[in-house]
């Protein structure tokens, strides 16, 4: 076996404003990187939403098992207000702590050992600065300024020309994360393999947990 996916895109399905603008973003993305792979890259994204029942649960699983990187469209209501996209996330940030583990553990005493693996690519939808504590420390591309419109219009000239250059220079970075993904393991898609992500990501809940800003918030007059 071997991925199916090069990419998975986890993102809240609330339709009035993440799920139009995650879509118009995939579609946009998709355009620039056919020019950077010389390929269609195959992108995993559930439009519908998520159905009830322990038989999709695993179709999602399986196809984050199967896929090189996850693309998360992060706010923080991704955070607090979805399970889905938690789990998602949980799932492929225990991948890629694991391959570090046992990167760190192969390279050779007292030398640098190999480039860490990254597989987590987020996207910055809204309201950075109070993400939890760990994904503060993963870099994010910034689409904030670009939020408030739910799908740019050809027409909305300005701002869609300045969107699309925006994920163009993009666009590389992920191939280049694509290109460097490592082999295909078949625990990934297992059931074991997701609960263990799990219970890493309950058990240390203070790091995957949003926190707010404590700094005063200053009223004008």
């Amino acid at each position: 076996m071997d991925y199916k996916y090069d990419i998975f895109i986890s993102y809240r399905h609330e339709k009035k404003v993440h799920k139009p603008w995650a879509l118009d973003f995939v579609e946009k993305l998709k355009v620039f990187l056919v020019e950077e792979l010389i390929s269609t890259p195959r992108i995993f994204i559930d439009e519908e939403g998520i159905r009830t029942g322990d038989r999709w649960r695993r179709a999602l699983e399986e196809a984050l098992g199967y896929s090189k990187i996850l693309i998360p469209i992060w706010s923080v209501s991704y955070f607090v207000e979805s399970e889905w996209c938690n789990k998602e996330c949980a799932i492929m940030y225990y991948r890629e702590m694991m391959l570090n583990e046992e990167r760190r553990g192969r390279a050779p005493e007292g030398g640098a050992g190999a480039e860490p693996c990254r597989l987590l690519m987020p996207v910055r939808f809204m309201d950075g600065e109070n993400y939890p504590p760990f994904a503060k420390d993963i870099q994010q591309f910034d689409c904030e300024i670009y939020n408030r419109a739910k799908r740019l219009s050809v027409g909305e000239t300005k701002r869609f020309r300045a969107h699309m250059f925006h994920v163009k220079q993009w666009a590389p970075q992920v191939k280049e994360r694509l290109m460097s993904a490592p082999p295909w393991d078949e625990r990934w898609p297992t059931r074991e393999w997701t609960e263990a992500a799990l219970k890493h990501w309950d058990e240390n809940a203070d790091k995957f947990k949003p926190k707010p800003d404590p700094s005063p918030v200053r009223l004008t007059m």
